[in-house]
């Protein structure tokens, strides 16, 4: 099921959507801030990071989900998940 960004009710996100929030904050408050500043100051990309992103399906996830995406809905890709 695709749906519309007009159709979307960021205020009252899905239990899906809920649920990539938290593992976002986790994974961001966990792995991403420990390391940041360091690797920013040095002008680095962490790989690794960005491979562990890719096997958690956070890559990817404005591709539509009958083509591979991780979730259903295009409010997944929005500001949402980042909230």
């Amino acid at each position: 099921m695709s749906e519309s960004w007009r159709d979307m009710d960021m205020a009252n996100p899905t239990e899906e959507h809920s649920m990539l929030r938290e593992m976002v904050r986790n994974f961001v408050r966990d792995r991403v801030e420990p390391q940041a500043l360091e690797n920013d100051r040095e002008e680095r990309f962490n790989i690794g990071l960005f491979r562990e992103m890719g096997s958690m399906g956070l890559l990817g996830l404005t591709v539509p989900h009958e083509y591979g995406s991780f979730l259903r809905s295009a409010a997944a890709s929005g500001w949402d998940v980042l909230v």
